[in-house]
């Protein structure tokens, strides 16, 4: 509703001044809408509605509160707005799942009070499966540890959260006008995993950067130094690759897990060149043994005594053999088919599902499905001597990534001066011009 000046009065009489001064600006035809917050409930058992009793807690929400009332002394509407949790272009990284997510990924633990109280907007979504404050909790954590194998959850008997708010929104109302939630609790989570690194990285170059601009000597300014300097080893084996997609490439792909349909050898060479690079994990699925087929075609696979062995943990081990950045190399001797009637959300766990030699169209599309559900990418490939094709299903994906070279800023022009301007206008169309006309024409021209 607006910042006031007026620090010698009272706090909470600062943030209700606004909304009185609103209210009493009001003309006879208009009416305030006023976004109020769900904090206003504080500690409620049960389910609550607009008729539920509120009790605040804290100066936030009995402001809230208060501003409410004026508010509807004026027949003005009052909106309790929830917070949900997720990637969004604003973030908030001190929301519930956000702020775990966030710990498990850094610190590789989440720490949870035995006891603890907590408030979460979604709790709706898993009412089923509360039954007292901490259970919710509970279940999130143990859903963020699925995806990140090395995190641990820990209880402890000390400290608690200051937080005490805890309460239960009813949302038939809006479910009776048709609203749905499309995002689950898990693909959450998972949108989160892929982001937050990324974002935590992109920090770290610019401060880094940001350090490199503002180091100085007593008599001028250093010159810039590159983010990466000094090399580390992992910059040095990777050094082409960071050239061609940059840190936050390289750092999508150390966080990726490939999974890998049919351990063919277009399949192995492909997950070859994603081992080399850094990938993080890779699951190869294959229901197979080796063939003599196998052994003259693909050379991830060993001519002594492989025949007859589970092809995908032969094609597994040898790839584990060729960069010791891989972290796990996983594999499943069952076919996909399979796996897809008996739990189709397997595939929902991958950065991306690569299918090669697939003939089941039936099954193939059900996993067409299953993967676009979920934002999973899928390519599908298969090569017959000389001949191949492949194909790739996601949805809209927009990338912009410079990765320049040093930190200043970017000084190409797209507004340019008047003089410039000119200049640009002076010269006649390219086409008209000769060879050698158009060979001297300056690069900023063209």
């Amino acid at each position: 509703m607006g910042r006031t000046l007026f620090l010698g009065l009272d706090r909470q009489f600062q943030l209700l001044c606004p909304s009185q001064n609103i209210v009493e600006a009001l003309r006879p035809h208009q009416k305030i809408v006023f976004a109020s917050t769900g904090s206003c409930y504080g500690a409620i058992d049960g389910i609550c509605t607009e008729e539920t009793n509120i009790s605040p807690l804290t100066l936030y929400g009995k402001t809230k509160a208060n501003a409410e009332t004026i508010v509807l002394k004026s027949n003005g509407v009052v909106l309790r707005l929830a917070t949900l949790f997720g990637v969004s272009s604003r973030m908030r990284l001190d929301l519930l799942i956000n702020d775990l997510t966030q710990s498990a990924l850094i610190h590789k633990k989440i720490v949870l009070f035995v006891g603890v109280k907590f408030a979460c907007k979604e709790v709706h979504s898993l009412r089923r499966f509360r039954k007292d404050k901490s259970e919710f909790l509970m279940l999130a954590a143990l859903n963020i540890a699925d995806f990140i194998p090395d995190c641990v959850i820990q209880l402890s008997d000390t400290g608690e959260d200051k937080d005490k708010r805890d309460y239960v929104v009813s949302y038939e109302k809006i479910a009776k006008l048709g609203f749905k939630s499309n995002l689950s609790l898990r693909t959450g989570i998972q949108e989160l995993i892929k982001i937050l690194p990324q974002i935590h990285r992109c920090i770290d170059l610019l401060l880094e950067a940001l350090k490199v601009m503002t180091q100085t000597t007593d008599t001028s300014v250093q010159s810039p130094k590159s983010p990466k300097s000094p090399e580390s080893e992992k910059t040095k084996r990777y050094d082409r690759q960071l050239r061609l997609w940059g840190d936050c490439g390289q750092l999508a792909l150390e966080s990726s897990h490939v999974c890998l349909i049919n351990a063919t050898s277009l399949g192995t060479e492909i997950l070859k060149s994603l081992v080399l690079p850094g990938i993080r994990a890779v699951t190869i699925i294959d229901n197979n043994v080796v063939t003599e087929e196998d052994i003259g075609s693909n050379f991830f696979l060993l001519a002594e005594d492989s025949v007859g062995k589970s092809r995908a943990k032969m094609a597994a081990q040898l790839l584990s053999e060729l960069n010791d950045d891989l972290k796990k190399a996983d594999h499943l001797d069952e076919s996909f088919e399979s796996l897809l009637e008996s739990n189709p959300n397997f595939f929902a766990n991958f950065s991306l599902v690569i299918a090669t030699n697939v003939n089941n169209d039936k099954s193939f599309n059900r996993l067409c499905q299953v993967l676009w559900q979920n934002n999973v990418p899928l390519i599908a490939c298969n090569s017959i001597g000389f001949v191949g094709y492949i194909r790739l299903q996601i949805k809209e994906q927009t990338i912009i990534e410079s990765h320049p070279e040093n930190p200043f800023e970017d000084l190409r022009l797209d507004e340019p001066f008047h003089q410039l301007k000119q200049y640009l206008d002076s010269y006649e169309k390219f086409e008209d011009m000769s060879r050698k006309e158009l060979s001297q024409t300056p690069f900023l021209v063209i």
